[in-house]
């Protein structure tokens, strides 16, 4: 429970990765991308359920064989290539299960913790809900990792085929006079229901942060990634 209301992880896991198939069910220290994010979320004490949506088949019996997890068949439009995380959070509400505790009357907190972002732990999410503590005034927080402030002077090639700086007033500018700059890394995002249901999206703009070395930061997407795992796992 969390301000009185309860927490329910969610877990997406969707089958046929392009870029490495299989990867949800693939094995980091002994445990399945799915097995490692459901044992942080239990094992942070925060959480009340933990929920995997997927739409396949040897996803879903794997959940079931994990302890006290809920395995659930996200519908078609939400496990198409186009579908987005709030997708997956709205097919929760469609569904009439009486095992997954969402409903507007037992509006819970989310926290969502993709599979392929194995290197945040049960610590993460409850230091997480402890800086939530520290600012009551807050509904949200994303996880985040640095960006190397050279991203000031990212390019793009413009209409007439010569380069064009994204930041103009950066160009000429020392890297010592940027602000630090963060990136989304995808390992853990908290929200209230209520912030959901105003837009039907994960509410980032606004969110407080919560700041994970780039070392815990890999997302598995390729298996150069899943090597820098293993090797930041060490």
């Amino acid at each position: 429970m969390f301000r009185g209301k309860p927490v329910l992880a969610v877990i997406p896991a969707r089958g046929g990765s392009k870029g490495l198939p299989g990867k949800n069910l693939m094995k980091l220290g002994g445990l399945t991308m799915i097995e490692r994010a459901a044992k942080a979320a239990f094992d942070s004490g925060v959480v009340d359920m933990v929920v995997v949506s997927s739409d396949d088949d040897e996803i879903l019996k794997h959940a079931n064989s994990i302890g006290n997890v809920v395995a659930h068949r996200r519908n078609e439009y939400a496990a198409n290539d186009t579908a987005t995380a709030g997708d997956v959070i709205r097919d929760l509400f469609d569904s009439d299960r009486d095992d997954v505790i969402v409903s507007e009357d037992n509006a819970p907190w989310f926290v969502y913790l993709q599979p392929t972002s194995p290197l945040r732990s049960a610590k993460h999410i409850l230091a997480a809900f402890e800086k939530l503590v520290d600012h009551p005034e807050s509904n949200a927080i994303v996880s985040v990792a640095p960006l190397e402030p050279k991203v000031y002077w990212t390019m793009k090639i413009g209409e007439t085929g010569v380069l064009e700086p994204l930041f103009p007033d950066a160009v000429s500018a020392n890297r010592q006079s940027f602000d630090p700059v963060y990136r989304p890394n995808g390992a853990i995002y908290i929200f209230c229901y209520d912030d959901f249901t105003k837009t039907g999206k994960i509410p980032i703009m606004g969110a407080l942060p919560f700041v994970m070395t780039v070392d815990e930061s890999v997302d598995i997407d390729t298996q150069a990634d899943f090597e820098q795992a293993k090797a930041n796992l060490r």
